[in-house]
């Protein structure tokens, strides 16, 4: 899979590279790593062309300035973003229920590095799959 952009949206620097680290050996694509809620919002409420959307967002759900549940609520109520897969990850489980039925992957930390190369193989299953859909069909 060639040509799409992956959000690694986590304050937790460490993990956030291992994150990308384990996304990059499976998926040909542009990987990014955000560590706070605030860039995070400003990144992607900007003025992204259709083809720059993320394909993939990893969503912790505690970050410092926007919340991750702000995020996710931002993305699902955005048109742009139908396509996008947005897997959430945080040690809180009761974040994790309200993020239930917004998220396409629910991820109880901690996690391991297999865990994102799961991810990885996921995303380029139903990516493929999706291509084909409209942005109805596709979504979750």
């Amino acid at each position: 899979m060639t040509n799409c952009q992956v959000a690694v949206i986590e304050d937790d620097r460490e993990l956030g590279e291992l994150v990308i680290e384990a996304l990059g050996m499976e998926l040909d694509c542009e990987l990014h790593l955000i560590l706070d809620g605030t860039q995070a919002m400003q990144w992607l409420s900007g003025d992204l062309a259709p083809e720059d959307v993320p394909d993939l967002i990893i969503l912790d759900m505690h970050l410092p300035g926007v919340s991750g549940l702000q995020i996710l609520e931002y993305l699902r109520s955005q048109d742009r973003f139908d396509k996008t897969k947005v897997v959430i990850t945080t040690a809180d489980s009761m974040l994790l229920e309200k993020a239930r039925g917004l998220a396409d992957w629910l991820l109880l930390k901690p996690v391991a590095f297999s865990h994102f190369a799961e991810i990885s193989r996921w995303f380029k299953s139903t990516s493929a799959s999706n291509r084909h859909t409209s942005p109805a069909e596709g979504k979750r």
